[in-house]
């Protein structure tokens, strides 16, 4: 261990404090001011800092449950469920009984205690028990064991992983920037300057469903999850699947045709190396035929107007509403010629090349932050004291 450096717990560091939740029951424990956090929240907000919660108790309701105010600066943790997850408060807050947050003492920084809850996760899953759902008991956090550096390095630690969170956001933010822009430009592309394009529909310059393809018994089989929303390539494929799903080749579109799958934008292109396959019953195949660019197809599929107007014609209950394959066959479709097909096609391939780019740096950058974080929470390596020169200079 390094000089400075202490092995103690969580306990030793930290105050472990549950919550609780006023009566459901009692309208004066309810719509209040004080922020009460539920699980969910903080699953969505992991690693960022929190200052509201969609529903807020009364002091009337405070003090009546076994929920505690917290301080600005507590590390709120998830103990059920989904344990491990982490905000810091941005604020005096509350929670509900699924957390046991930790207020820190004044030998640890908030900012270091989060990113180090988020390097141990596995051990706070592995220290829960139930049978119904997971959940870590006060105890067990406070004895876990943390190697705690001197402030000062705290401090240096903390600046290093937040410059690495800041280039991170900034790649994240650019990669959406550019799927907006995306689609408004696929838009644009779609609906000005087509004169010579010609007014049909779906059916007459695609298959949808073709029935004629036979498939071996060794054929993959590409199942709903497999499908991600904005992603072109199917993810993945299982060994073997139900005979009476969809049916698909090289190059075919799957256009998922339930709730909300085909709102949120499942669609996906079947890559060379799948070739033939099954598929879930729940997508609809789309087969270019020789007058139509199958990479455009499938930027029409993704289209929003498209899946926008195919919602519209869903049938079914609340919940489990479908597509039926003949009012997809019947949509609008305003061919270009094939020359300005492909130009449609590499303008927003450019554009797809650019946020895949913007995407791999920052997943390249995320494992970077993963393997420094780990080094530094261990000790391994140093950053030098003439750092803090920097901090002071910035």
């Amino acid at each position: 261990m390094r000089e400075g450096w202490q092995a103690t717990t969580l306990g030793e560091v930290a105050e472990v404090v549950g919550g609780g939740t006023p009566s459901t029951t009692r309208a004066e424990f309810w719509d209040g001011d004080i922020v009460w956090l539920t699980p969910t929240e903080v699953v969505a907000l992991d690693g960022r800092r929190v200052s509201d919660s969609e529903r807020k108790i009364t002091k009337q309701g405070l003090a009546n449950s076994g929920a505690r105010l917290l301080p600005r600066g507590t590390v709120i943790l998830t103990s059920r469920a989904s344990v491990g997850f982490v905000a810091v408060s941005d604020c005096e807050l509350c929670t509900n009984q699924g957390f046991q947050s930790l207020v820190p003492q004044t030998q640890i920084l908030a900012e270091f205690l989060l990113p180090w809850v988020q390097t141990n996760r596995l051990e706070f899953m592995a220290r829960s028990a139930g049978s119904t759902f997971k959940e870590i008991s006060k105890t067990n956090v406070a004895t876990m064991t943390i190697l705690l550096p001197p402030l000062a390095e705290q401090h240096r630690i903390v600046d290093v992983i937040e410059a690495v969170d800041a280039y991170v956001a900034s790649l994240e933010s650019y990669a959406n920037a550019a799927r907006t822009a995306r689609a408004a430009l696929l838009h644009e592309l779609l609906t000005t300057n087509t004169q010579g394009w010609k007014e049909t529909t779906l059916g007459e310059v695609a298959e949808v469903n073709p029935k004629e393809l036979r498939l071996a018994d060794d054929a993959p089989f590409i199942p709903m999850d497999a499908v991600k929303v904005g992603k072109r390539r199917v993810e993945y494929t299982e060994p073997r699947g139900s005979r009476s799903g969809a049916r698909a080749d090289s190059g075919d579109v799957l256009f998922a045709r339930i709730t909300p799958c085909l709102e949120n934008g499942k669609v996906a292109q079947i890559q060379d190396e799948i070739g033939r396959c099954g598929g879930s019953t729940e997508f609809i195949v789309i087969r270019a035929t020789t007058v139509l660019d199958p990479a455009l197809l499938y930027l029409w599929a993704t289209w929003e107007r498209t899946r926008g107007t195919a919602a519209q014609l869903m049938t079914g209950t609340t919940g489990r509403q479908r597509l039926a394959a003949l009012d997809l066959s019947r949509l609008e479709f305003l061919l270009p010629p094939l020359t300005e097909q492909k130009r449609i096609v590499d303008v927003i391939g450019s554009v797809d090349g650019a946020i895949a780019g913007a995407d791999r740096a920052a997943e390249d950058a995320r494992n970077l932050r993963s393997g420094l974080l780990s080094d530094l929470l261990s000790g391994d390596h140093e950053i030098p004291e003439g750092y803090d020169e920097l901090l002071g200079a910035a």
